[in-house]
């Protein structure tokens, strides 16, 4: 079949289709494996699964779609890691709707640590609307 050809080339062509078969190969164990043992969820999809979770009830409260405000614990000012997070977990669990970092859309979501909250609200014109529990807080403005 190659007997016209160096063996450099015959070596080569060789080498290519072994590679080929190979990477085909453990492709296919790694697939097969997969499928028989599927790999167990990381902490970060266990994190976003519970807070969708979390959100189910507020979420059933909440406009379809539109823009709702965001405060939390702790303060805005902070702007740490941990803040960050729930406020993205927070986007996630509630899109399609916007959720802004401030308190000025009509509808506004607390989300805090504990269950039983300080409210503390920097928006004085901020109502309860309702407490879905585990420190999830619904406010609405009042009308002036």
């Amino acid at each position: 079949m190659m007997a016209g050809y160096p063996a450099r080339v015959r070596i080569g062509v060789l080498s290519i289709i072994l590679f080929a078969v190979l990477s085909n190969g453990l492709a296919l164990r790694q697939t097969l494996r997969h499928r028989l043992d599927p790999p167990e969820w990381t902490p970060r999809q266990e994190e976003m699964s519970r807070s969708e979770i979390r959100f189910q009830l507020l979420r059933r409260a909440l406009p379809a779609n539109g823009i709702v405000g965001y405060f939390a614990e702790p303060a805005p000012l902070d702007r740490s890691r941990d803040y960050r997070k729930h406020f993205y977990l927070t986007q996630y669990a509630l899109a399609p709707l916007v959720v802004v970092d401030n308190t000025a859309p009509a509808l506004v979501v607390g989300n805090f640590q504990s269950a039983v909250p300080e409210l503390d609200v920097a928006d004085p014109t901020l109502v309860l609307v309702a407490d879905f529990g585990d420190g999830l807080l619904l406010f609405r403005h009042q009308p002036r």
